[in-house]
């Protein structure tokens, strides 16, 4: 049941009992992500799930899925990633496992291959499965580490005001093809709904948008939102 997916955010998503190794002050490490589109979507989920040791292959420290809820570019979205300490770690894996041509033969079955992803922390994160507002930027070079500043203040902001527990992760796209080419991506993550909906409450509150939001906006152009539902399934 090897050499089969590797995914994402994010990048990204572990919880504090899982794996306090990774929780503390991650690294900047970095994930790849195989989008796919379920036929059947609870029976694929159940299927990686039962067959997650797929995903400890080649170095991986952790893996998962993240189910596309809302802003979906197709039915039955879904994205499983691999992340990784190091951008060496990650490669290594790309060559010596072929993904998109050797996929595990049951499984690609339930599923249609899309495309593959390749992400690269840009700041620290402690990242917690649950429930996730991922955007992808088009950032001009010039912007970029001020882009990385102002999410850093808006996040910082946040959980001032709020008072609510959540994380934001930044990361920039390279190897994704015409996809997703020079894009950026940030990945709130917090626990469930509810408490996405009490932070967004925040940021458009009724005078306009958060200003630390506001000045993030100034920065770059957004071309996706989209909301996830993520969890981790292997945790080294």
């Amino acid at each position: 049941m090897k050499n089969i997916f590797f995914s994402l955010l994010l990048l990204f998503i572990i919880s504090s009992s899982e794996s306090s190794a990774i929780e503390n002050s991650l690294p900047k490490g970095a994930a790849i992500m195989l989008h796919v589109k379920a036929k059947d979507l609870d029976r694929y989920i159940t299927e990686i799930t039962k067959n997650s040791e797929a995903l400890s292959a080649a170095g991986a420290v952790a893996g998962g899925y993240c189910i596309v809820k809302s802003g979906n570019n197709y039915p039955g979205e879904v994205s499983v990633w691999q992340y990784f300490l190091s951008m060496g770690d990650l490669m290594s894996s790309i060559d010596k496992t072929d993904h998109m041509n050797e996929p595990q033969a049951n499984i690609s079955k339930m599923r249609d291959l899309q495309y593959i992803s390749i992400w690269k922390d840009m700041k620290e994160v402690n990242i917690k499965p649950g429930f996730e507002m991922v955007e992808k930027w088009r950032v001009p070079a010039n912007n970029q580490e001020d882009f990385v500043a102002a999410v850093t203040a808006l996040e910082t902001n946040l959980k001032e005001i709020s008072g609510i527990d959540f994380e934001m992760g930044v990361a920039f796209n390279l190897g994704s093809g015409i996809k997703e080419t020079d894009l950026i991506m940030t990945r709130w993550i917090t626990s469930d709904g509810e408490t996405m909906g009490k932070l967004l409450d925040t940021v458009y509150n009724s005078v306009g948008f958060l200003p630390s939001y506001n000045k993030a906006l100034k920065l770059a152009q957004k071309v996706n939102s989209q909301i996830e539902e993520c969890k981790a399934i292997y945790v080294q």
